[in-house]
């Protein structure tokens, strides 16, 4: 068949649906039907921007009440960042603690202790105390890492650096860490004169 006789049947095939549609317009009961349908359609179309308008207008009113409540629990301080200060420990001694369960667990781990560094600073009213230890370890990649997690588990530490690397000792990693303990600031009534 060529393009022709294909673009001619197309043709005749689309007029003979035309002509049905026609002849069925053409009767009373559908045409009725056709339109209903479209008084339906156009009937609705007010009531169905009312609707969405409705939905709209109440989303809106939504959204600001939810805007009001996140202002409102913006402007009123969380307690557990303002108690901070007062959940840390009154003693200065943490730094002692934490340098005793690091020996102890460095012996049983077969961790050896090479260095231990301390920079203390003393609460006062306006501030909190701090003391920063730093320390490096040697031992097996499995001991070091049982040693921190035992240790940072139980110890309120903050690490503030930790790094690894090999050590000149074959099968031996060297660990690098700086954690800051640490304690509540002083009573306005204790503060050192």
């Amino acid at each position: 068949m060529s393009l022709n006789n294909e673009e001619a049947h197309g043709d005749a095939r689309w007029a003979e649906i035309r002509a049905m549609a026609v002849t069925a317009l053409a009767r009373p009961r559908v045409m009725r039907l056709v339109i209903a349908a479209a008084v339906a359609c156009a009937a609705t179309s007010p009531l169905l921007r009312i609707d969405v308008s409705k939905r709209l207008s109440a989303a809106s009113a939504e959204l600001e009440s939810e805007r009001q409540a996140l202002a409102h629990v913006d402007s009123q301080p969380d307690p557990a960042i303002t108690n901070f200060a007062e959940r840390l420990p009154k003693s200065t001694h943490g730094a002692e603690r934490f340098m005793d369960h690091v020996q102890t667990s460095a012996k049983g781990l077969q961790v050896q202790l090479s260095s231990v560094a301390a920079e203390p600073r003393a609460p006062s009213p306006q501030a909190l105390g701090r003391t920063a230890l730093s320390l490096t370890l040697r031992g097996s990649y499995a001991n070091l890492r049982r040693l921190l997690a035992e240790t940072l588990d139980r110890q309120d530490a903050v690490v503030q650096h930790l790094s690894m690397s090999h050590a000149a000792t074959p099968g031996e990693q060297e660990l690098q860490l700086t954690v800051a303990l640490l304690s509540a600031p002083l009573p306005t009534d204790e503060a050192p004169k």
